[in-house]
């Protein structure tokens, strides 16, 4: 399924129409078990879509709708990432759910520590986050 919407949007020359209108300049910058995460252009400005590439389950695709509804109902926190809409992306017969978010300069992927306290920081910046989305209901 994931191969579909690779070969979709290369296919659509890195454009792809959404409910919100055309995203521009896609380029992959990410993938997991389930999904793909696309670097985009909206209006001019730098967004992110996070695509489900694995449809044929539902509870995936409860747990991508529960994902997108629980962080919008967070207040603003430089913690979690923003989220701006939920949208499908339809393919033939099928329908990939997207979540737009904002884009970050950077991730936690890859990240590399120059000493220790590097670490810790990013440990605690971790278990703050974590702290806030218990706090809020999220993460029990």
């Amino acid at each position: 399924m994931k191969k579909e919407v690779r070969d979709y949007i290369k296919e659509e020359n890195n454009e792809i129409e959404l409910m919100l209108g055309k995203f521009t300049n896609l380029k992959i910058i990410g993938e997991g078990g389930n999904g793909l995460v696309y670097s985009a252009e909206f209006l001019g400005e730098p967004v992110a879509l996070k695509i489900l590439g694995e449809t044929n389950q539902t509870s995936k695709k409860s747990r991508f709708k529960a994902e997108f509804f629980n962080t919008m109902k967070l207040t603003e926190n430089k913690l979690i990432v923003k989220y701006y809409d939920y949208d499908l992306l339809v393919i033939g017969d099928h329908s990939y759910p997207v979540i737009v978010m904002k884009k970050y300069i950077s991730s936690c992927k890859g990240k590399k520590f120059q000493n220790l306290n590097d670490v810790k920081k990013f440990v605690d910046f971790l278990f703050e986050g974590m702290s806030f989305l218990h706090e809020m209901g999220i993460v029990p």
